[in-house]
C-alpha cells in the first residue's frame, strides 16, 4: 500500500520555512542575544550614535525652518509688482496684460486697481497718516505679476519699459542690488550650512563606525573558536550585522528622542513665538524626522559592522 503524501505546495514550503526558521534563529537571534549580553561595550558607540542624531537632528529642525522661510522670501521676491500710467488706456493695459499672461516664465497675473493700492498701504506701519496728509491717492494701478523663479525677474522687469501702458519713471518694484543681495544671501546660507552640516555628520559617523570595529575585533576570540567548530561565513558575520543594526537603531532612537522631545516643549510652550521662528515644524515633520534618524542609526551600524567584520577571518 503507498503511503499517502503531502501535497505538493506544502513539500515545497518546508524547506524554505526551515531555512527562514535557521536565518531567524542563528543570525537575528543569535544577534540580539549577543548585543543585549554585550552591551556595555557597546555603549561608546551607542553614545557616538546618539551624539551624531541629536546634532543632525538638530540641524535638520533648524534647516528645515531656515529652508521654509527662505522660499517663502524667495516667493514673495518673485513677485514683481508692475505700475502703470495714470492716462494709460485700456487697449494698451489689456494689451499688456495678455502679454505677462503668455510669457512662460509667469505664473500669475493680478490687477490691483488704485483704490486697492490705497488700502494695501493704508495697512502698512506709517503710510496711512503719509496718504491722509496728501489728501489723494498717489498710488497707481498695477499688475502683482508672480514668477516662476526669482531668476525671472530681471528679464522681465528689463522688457517693461517697451510697453506703453507701463509708467516710465517707476515701471516696476524691481530693485537689482536688493535682488543680488537676496540671491547671494540665499546661496551662501545653503552651502554653509550644507558644508558644516556634512563635516559634522562625516566627523561623527568616523567616531561611530570606529568605536563599533573595536567592539567587533574585540570579540576576536570567539570569532576564532567559531571558524574552529565549523561554522560557515554568513553564520558568524550576520549576527555581528544585526549587533551593528541594533546599535545603530538605538543610539539614533535616543538621539532622535531628545530632538523631538526639545523640539516639541519649545514648540508647545511657546507656540505663537516660535512659529515666527520655526515655521513648518509640525508635530508630523518631527515624527517624520524620527524615523529618517532611526533608519540612518541602522544603516549607519550596519556599515560599521560590515567594515569591521571584513578583518574577522579565519
Amino acid at each position: 500500500m503507498k503511503s499517502p503524501h503531502l501535497p505538493t505546495g506544502v513539500v515545497r514550503k518546508r524547506p524554505r520555512a526551515i531555512v527562514m526558521r535557521n536565518l531567524v534563529d542563528l543570525v537575528v537571534a543569535a544577534g540580539y542575544r549577543n548585543w543585549s549580553r554585550n552591551l556595555a561595550g557597546t555603549i561608546p558607540a551607542l553614545a557616538s550614535i546618539a551624539l551624531l542624531m541629536l546634532l543632525a537632528g538638530v540641524g535638520a529642525v533648524i534647516g528645515l525652518a531656515v529652508a521654509n522661510v527662505t522660499a517663502y522670501q524667495a516667493n514673495q521676491a518673485a513677485t514683481l509688482h508692475i505700475y502703470l500710467r495714470d492716462d494709460a488706456a485700456q487697449v494698451q493695459v489689456t494689451a499688456l496684460e495678455d502679454s505677462l499672461r503668455g510669457d512662460n516664465r509667469v505664473l500669475s497675473v493680478l490687477y490691483v486697481s488704485k483704490a486697492e493700492a490705497l488700502s494695501r498701504a493704508q495697512q502698512r506701519p506709517g503710510m496711512g497718516q503719509l496718504v491722509k496728509a496728501s489728501g489723494v491717492n498717489p498710488l497707481p494701478a498695477g499688475f502683482d505679476v508672480r514668477l516662476r523663479s526669482l531668476d525671472d525677474v530681471r528679464p522681465v522687469a528689463d522688457s517693461l519699459p517697451a510697453s506703453p501702458a507701463v509708467d516710465p519713471d517707476h515701471p516696476s518694484s524691481y530693485a537689482a542690488d536688493t535682488y543680488r543681495r537676496l540671491q547671494v544671501l540665499v546661496g551662501t546660507g545653503t552651502l554653509v550650512g550644507g558644508g558644516l552640516l556634512l563635516l559634522l555628520i562625516g566627523i561623527a559617523a568616523s567616531v561611530t563606525a570606529g568605536s563599533i570595529r573595536s567592539t567587533m575585533l574585540a570579540r576576536r576570540a570567539e570569532v576564532e573558536i567559531m571558524w574552529l567548530v565549523g561554522s560557515r561565513p554568513w553564520m558568524i558575520r550576520g549576527p555581528f550585522l544585526v549587533e551593528g543594526a541594533l546599535t545603530g537603531g538605538a543610539g539614533a532612537a535616543v538621539g532622535g528622542l531628545m530632538v523631538i522631545a526639545l523640539a516639541l516643549a519649545t514648540l508647545h510652550a511657546q507656540a505663537a513665538a516660535v512659529s515666527a521662528f520655526l515655521p513648518g515644524v509640525t508635530d508630523a515633520a518631527l515624527g517624520l524626522l524620527l524615523v529618517t534618524l532611526v533608519g540612518a542609526g541602522i544603516g549607519l551600524g550596519s556599515l560599521s559592522a560590515l567594515v569591521g567584520v571584513r578583518d574577522l577571518r579565519r
